[in-house]
């Protein structure tokens, strides 16, 4: 089994967003109860600042070529191969 990080962290618009005094989430082991993690649960600005990252993302993609977006997906899927 895969051990969760020691603090686990929400990734918005390229940045690793601080734990600090975020609302949690218990992530429990269901065969004997015990804490595998809490993970951060994001507030309504990190959920704003997420679509607003995604919004900007979009129409970056929306403005590139076909053949750049081909180019991005066949290295992304030859990183994930290897």
């Amino acid at each position: 089994m895969t051990d969760y990080p020691a603090r686990p962290s929400l990734f918005i618009d390229g940045q690793w967003l601080p734990f600090g005094d975020r609302d949690r989430h218990r992530v429990t082991n269901p065969a004997d109860g015990r804490t595998l993690a809490e993970l951060p649960l994001a507030t309504t600005a990190d959920l704003d600042a997420a679509l607003d990252a995604a919004q900007r993302g979009y129409r970056l993609w929306r403005a590139t070529s076909i053949d750049d977006k081909a180019a991005v997906l066949v290295g992304a899927a030859r990183l994930i191969r290897e």
